[in-house]
């Protein structure tokens, strides 16, 4: 049993080492795996991966019991973010000894990361009996199967519904058993340390007679002996491990270089020459940490590193095209939302840093609809309906374009809602015990405080035509506005329209669409003419036939009539702004704002119907038709934008001037006398305040 217990480090590896041809001699205790044991990296945890490398040969001896080191990627104390962040890795090179390894990786996050291990290609790992085990807390069990030789490559990524990241590469080293004789060893060997880092040069032969071990250090072109722990010279801060089989030190950067170990016993010696990297410590950071975009807009990452190093770029686990230390997104959809990583690398040395991408508040977008369907009577239809926004979205459902409350019983129908995984995702399912009488046009209407999108698609069940009674339908005119029959029945051959009167519907930019998959009226534009009874007729195959009629109501929304200040208006004038409707249907309902906010309370508007009150800032004369403004005394603290919005119950319509009232010029900072000693500077503050700006110029006046 050999165990190393290196000062400073965050864990003890045990490890029992055994030779295949006499495993009870203590001196065979030997091992032909080279390690380099990673310390946790200083400076930012939570953006840093120290690693572990190993090398070994085909001859490398059984390493039992204990999984590899682990590298602790963030202090505990460490605060929770949202997002999945390690903060517990394997090493970077991992030995799989014949009774195997496991690989530990946790992470922090709200809500609690799922872990799971990738392949090379970015498949998932799954359980294989005698090869891998995922166990429960996201450890990974690792076996040598088949006298598997060489490496594997893998890594651990941790998801949550912020997004995902990875870790860095984890080699997967396979070390089987060899037999003696002479000492035998590869010729030569690389080894990488961390500056700082722990480290050790293995040199170990597992033959029998075992074999006595000498260090030497290249310098120049010489060889230096090493000797014990603690000598002067160049085996200062060495310390040899099992008999000399190991050479194990604190790295830095002198320390590179070439080294040779020489094993020999009775039957003969072998040589290996080792060369030695030290790394600086690669430090990486990405900012902003937490970046929130608009839809639409431009984000943009940036990642930096301590030293020199090739970047990559991850989104949620999968790799980015992008390299270098910007990374750029136009067009910024709900997709682009998660966890981005850098990971640099130089040499053997990776290191990742994360950044998560938030949305900004923004209106629905539908992800997931439901398609127009068949059902027989009974039968059970499961509609379902996904939209994402910020704030979540509220879904409702309508049949032809009402409440489903107002044609369906509530015992024959029922919603479901849950969130749909993503932030800001919301999936509405709506299943319906369907009879004859429920065939129409359904619609999920997903909306917020900034909006809302819509899906709507043909329901049919078998049964007789039949057309429900909707009721008045209300439009704007000038809008486009479209008409759907609401009829039930399947299935059905044609569909007609008929306006009350005998006339032909759509005077003037409207048509109808017939046949079985039409069933809508378009007026392009709604007018005021286009007002009145609308009739809709279906017709089955057989003959049957079923008709209903649609009033539709179209209001006129307001038309504000331009106005404008002058441009001559001065400081203690007076002026007015008439804010007159030239269309609209009544009653109308005016306001004003002041650069986009209410008028201020110092600016107050009195609404008066005919003899209005006087105020001594600003009056409002308001009638039917129009309202007036007034500004019995001009100030420059008026000067801004004025906004006039009317309302009617067909729409909100707003006009904005601008008022800009000119102020002679005022000191804000008057020059005065000053007094100065020969030679020393001399500051001189002039400002002053108009509109517009004044200008300023210094005269100088010489008195003789």
């Amino acid at each position: 049993m050999l165990i190393h217990r290196l000062p400073e480090m965050s864990y003890i590896s045990v490890y029992q080492i055994t030779s295949p041809m006499c495993s009870q001699t203590r001196s065979e205790a030997t091992s032909r795996f080279r390690a380099v044991t990673s310390r946790p990296p200083r400076g930012d945890h939570s953006r840093h991966v120290a690693t572990t490398s190993y090398a070994s040969d085909s001859a490398s001896p059984e390493l039992r019991d204990e999984p590899p080191s682990l590298v602790p990627l963030v202090p505990p104390e460490s605060p929770v973010p949202l997002g999945p962040v390690l903060r517990e890795v394997p090493p970077a090179l991992v030995p799989v000894s014949a009774t195997g390894a496991r690989l530990r990786c946790t992470a922090d996050g709200d809500p609690a990361p799922r872990i799971s291990w990738l392949a090379a290609d970015g498949s998932e790992l799954s359980d294989e009996p005698g090869v891998r085990r995922v166990l429960g807390d996201g450890s990974l069990q690792v076996w040598v199967s088949g006298g598997g030789r060489g490496s594997q490559m893998l890594r651990c990524r941790a998801v949550n519904t912020r997004g995902a990241v990875l870790s860095h590469p984890v080699t997967l080293m396979s070390a089987s058993g060899g037999r003696g004789g002479a000492p035998r060893l590869p010729a030569t060997g690389e080894l990488t340390a961390a500056s700082g880092d722990r480290f050790c040069l293995t040199c170990a032969a597992p033959d029998f007679p075992p074999p006595h071990y000498t260090w030497f250090r290249e310098r120049e072109g010489r060889l230096q002996p090493i000797r014990a722990a603690g000598s002067a010279g160049p085996s200062a801060g060495l310390m040899s491990w099992a008999g000399g089989a190991a050479l194990c030190g604190r790295a830095a950067p002198e320390m590179a270089g070439a080294w040779l170990c020489k094993a020999y016993n009775g039957f003969g010696d072998a040589t290996l020459q080792l060369r030695l990297h030290v790394e600086t410590e690669l430090g990486i950071t990405v900012k902003p940490a937490v970046l929130v975009a608009q839809a639409g807009g431009v984000a943009e990452l940036s990642c930096r590193t301590s030293d020199p190093a090739a970047l990559t770029w991850w989104h949620d686990g999968t790799p980015l095209p992008a390299t270098g230390g910007r990374l750029v997104l136009r067009g910024v959809t709900r997709a682009h939302a998660g966890m981005y990583q850098c990971e640099a690398t130089r040499g053997r040395n990776i290191a990742l840093a994360a950044a998560e991408l938030r949305l900004a508040d923004s209106a629905p977008e539908l992800q997931y609809t439901f398609i127009e369907q068949a059902l027989r009577p009974g039968a059970t239809a499961a509609l379902r309906c996904t939209a994402a926004a910020s704030p979540a979205p509220r879904i409702a459902w309508l049949l032809d374009g009402q409440p489903l409350d107002r044609f369906l019983p509530h015992h024959r129908y029922r919603v479901t809602e849950q969130a749909a995984g993503a932030p800001g995702a919301v999936t509405s399912l709506l299943n319906v015990s369907v009879s004859a009488a429920d065939g129409g046009r359904y619609t999920c209407r997903a909306h917020n405080a900034l909006g809302s999108a819509e899906h709507s698609a043909r329901l049919d069940v078998y049964g007789p035509p039949a057309v429900r009674a909707l009721g008045a339908v209300r439009a704007v005119a000038g809008d486009n506005v479209t008409l759907f029959c609401p009829y039930s029945g399947y299935p059905i051959s044609s569909v007609w329209w008929r306006r009350a009167g005998g006339g032909a519907p759509g005077a003037g930019g409207a048509g109808g669409a017939g046949g079985a998959g039409g069933a809508a009226l378009h007026l392009r534009p709604a007018r005021a003419r286009d007002a009145g009874r609308y009739t809709c007729g279906v017709a089955a195959p057989g003959g049957a036939t079923a008709v209903g009629d649609i009033d539709l109501q179209v209001r006129n929304p307001p038309k504000i009539s331009p106005f404008m200040f002058s441009s001559e208006l001065t400081e203690g004038s007076a002026a007015q702004a008439l804010c007159g409707v030239s269309a609209g249907d009544k009653p109308l309902h005016f306001s004003w704002l002041k650069d986009g906010r209410p008028l201020p309370a110092d600016l107050q508007v009195l609404l008066a119907s005919c003899s209005p009150r006087r105020r001594s800032q600003i009056e409002e004369k308001s009638l039917n038709d129009f309202s007036l403004l007034v500004f019995p005394a001009l100030t420059a603290r008026h000067s801004g934008s004025y906004t006039c919005r009317v309302a009617n119950h067909a729409a909100l319509a707003n006009y904005t001037a601008t008022l800009s009232v000119k102020v002679a010029p005022a000191w804000v900072t008057e020059p005065a006398d000053a007094a100065v000693l020969l030679g020393a500077p001399l500051r001189l503050d002039c400002a002053a305040r108009g509109n517009p700006a004044p200008a300023l110029a210094w005269h100088r006046r010489l008195s003789i």
